[in-house]
């Protein structure tokens, strides 16, 4: 296939720029904000053992799994394979679960985190749909030129 099919005026370019752009925003959140799970079990003095452990697991996840989101975004060229936007539905659902750690105040960034990994899983869905039919038509066009 023809990668300019996919650069064409009609915006499939820019929609694949905001998502791979989404996705590496997202990711550097991620793993801005798993240094917070880094650094505030040395500031809590006293707390609870197992909560400074999983703190310091669920950071550490994080990191690796920003840095692969990362990985991920650079991989998004001009078509978006169905793994790429289940990797980023899934990381958008699994953002969510450090929201479920009782006395945990990092909610809002959790959520608005999980909410961009969706929305780019989206802009990729709808992206991918607009490339197909741009390929489409210009194969469409292609063979009428021929039977003429």
């Amino acid at each position: 296939m023809n990668k300019s099919v996919y650069t064409s005026e009609k915006g499939t370019h820019n929609m694949l720029s905001a998502a791979r752009l989404l996705v590496r925003v997202v990711s550097g959140m991620e793993i801005a904000g798993a240094f917070l799970f880094l650094i505030v079990p040395v500031v809590v003095i006293g707390g609870d053992e197992e909560f400074t452990i999983l703190l310091i697991l669920v950071g550490v996840g994080l990191i690796l799994h920003g840095i692969i989101g990362l990985v991920v975004a650079s991989f998004m060229t001009w078509y978006i394979s169905t793994k790429q936007i289940i990797y980023l539905i899934i990381s958008g659902i699994l953002l969510l679960l450090p929201t479920l750690i009782e006395g945990f105040h990092f909610n809002l960034f959790f959520c608005f985190s999980c909410f961009l990994y969706i929305y780019a899983a989206v802009r990729c869905i709808k992206h991918n749909k607009k490339a197909q039919e741009e390929v489409r038509e210009e194969r469409e066009r292609k063979e009428a030129l021929n039977n003429e």
